[in-house]
């Protein structure tokens, strides 16, 4: 299955996603529904930030900078419901994977 965001870059994501998140070690997240932010803040991240509460230069940087600051397991996930209404994981940036390559 294809993920409608496969050929986007990080930039146009991040202007499109309704919030980022970060598990504070690993796992970098962009939120493309509220569903989705909804579900992170039931999970209790202590690192969430609303798209309407910065701007999408800021969201940039902080997915770059958690993603740059968290072991060596780091990923960032694009995570949206998908037309049936099940969450849709799609590795923007893969484990291993530099961030340069799809920044």
């Amino acid at each position: 299955m294809t993920s409608k965001y496969e050929m986007w870059g990080m930039e146009n994501i991040i202007n499109e996603a309704d919030s980022i998140a970060w598990d504070g070690c690993h796992k970098v997240y962009i939120l493309m529904n509220k569903d989705q932010t909804d579900k992170m803040i039931d999970y209790e991240y202590d690192y969430l930030i609303k798209a309407k509460d910065s701007n999408p230069y800021d969201l940039l940087n902080t997915a770059r900078s958690w993603y740059e600051n968290s072991c060596y397991l780091k990923f960032i996930d694009v995570v949206y419901t998908n037309d049936e209404g099940t969450d849709e994981f799609y590795p923007l940036v893969a484990q291993g994977e530099s961030i340069w390559e799809v920044v």
